[in-house]
């Protein structure tokens, strides 16, 4: 199984007594998201981004995101704090059975069941269990499949590409903030853009999944070197199993 391979990872890299720690941390994490980090701090993130991409925004009453690989509109959420609050954006699915939850339970955002990518087309989405190892990246797919990962579904899916999002969707309203989380896609996603004409003031990037292993990316290719590129400095780093999870940039203009 995966996560007995990331146990195992996790064991060479950081020693049993700190592998230990953080999974019991990991599995604690639930009761103590539903007893105290959802209801009181109104926070559905991995590791508080929400609440870190709000303060930088000045916790504006109305805005608009854009969130990319946005898995489910309630756990694990980059925009459900602010859809809560009474801003509106866009979510975008590739995996049928989870967009519908954003049909239902995001009636007020644009909600879209396609990918994205550096370039519009098709690609094999990779259902995996667990879902949120689920990913457009052939190479990806076969590092979780040497890791143990069961795969419940191959689908061909649309992809468009990230200027085609704000272009055609949010070309009404300058977005606030977008999140991404591809695994294994995210520099690829990010090579998509305009960033002359769309230029989001938080971005939100997932940094776990080997950056090397991405369709389009280069060796030694990080996403920083390419936010840095394109005129946004890194604000901060979320945290997860002793690794870094998210990378927060701003834009320099």
């Amino acid at each position: 199984m995966i996560e007995i391979s990331q146990f195992r990872h996790k064991i060479k890299t950081h020693g049993l007594l700190l592998s230990l720690f953080y999974t019991a941390e990991f599995i604690a994490r639930p009761t103590w998201r539903k007893i105290w980090v959802e209801p009181f701090l109104k926070s559905y993130s991995q590791r508080y981004e929400d609440i870190i991409i709000d303060d930088i925004l000045g916790r504006k009453n109305t805005g608009t995101y854009l969130d990319i690989g946005a898995y489910d509109p309630h756990r694990l959420s980059n925009s459900k704090r602010f859809y809560d609050r009474g801003w509106r954006g866009c979510n975008v699915e590739p995996n049928p059975r989870r967009f519908e939850r954003f049909v239902k339970d995001r009636p007020e955002d644009i909600n879209l069941n396609v990918g994205v990518s550096d370039s519009a087309g098709k690609l094999i989405f990779y259902e995996v269990v667990p879902d949120a190892f689920s990913t457009l990246s052939d190479k990806r797919a076969r590092e979780l499949r040497e890791q143990g990962a069961k795969f419940k579904a191959e689908i061909e899916v649309p992809v468009i590409t990230m200027a085609d999002l704000f272009e055609r969707y949010l070309h009404h309203a300058k977005a606030d903030f977008c999140t991404i989380d591809t695994e294994g896609m995210d520099i690829t996603v990010l090579k998509g853009n305009d960033w002359i004409k769309f230029r989001p003031r938080v971005i939100c990037v997932e940094v776990t999944s080997i950056q090397n292993s991405e369709a389009g990316s280069q060796e030694g290719e990080s996403v920083e070197g390419f936010m840095n590129s394109v005129g946004y400095r890194k604000h901060s780093v979320t945290v997860e199993f002793g690794v870094p999870l998210n990378e927060i940039y701003l834009s320099e203009e």
